[in-house]
């Protein structure tokens, strides 16, 4: 999937858990369960050198820039490819 539908999903996750207002007493940021998301896309490249662990730590970057940004909110690192050095 491209970044336009891995956001289109996100976003549709964001919205359901909204709906659905389930409560967070112990909370100090929301008074409601939130959701923040990290996405990253990647193009596969024929010499292979993207591993799972990568993926996950570029993903993981992404989620805590999210979180950094205030919180319920969806940040997309962006296509990976090896030629720029993310």
């Amino acid at each position: 999937a491209d970044a336009t539908a891995a956001m289109r999903t996100a976003t549709r996750l964001k919205d359901m858990v909204e709906e659905a207002a389930i409560a967070h007493a112990n909370s100090e940021v929301a008074h409601v369960i939130t959701v923040s998301q990290g996405i990253v896309t990647a193009q596969p490249q024929p010499d292979g050198n993207l591993s799972a662990g990568e993926l996950i730590s570029l993903a993981d970057k992404a989620l805590y820039k999210a979180k950094q940004s205030g919180r319920n909110r969806i940040v997309v690192s962006g296509c990976y490819e090896p030629s720029l050095n993310l």
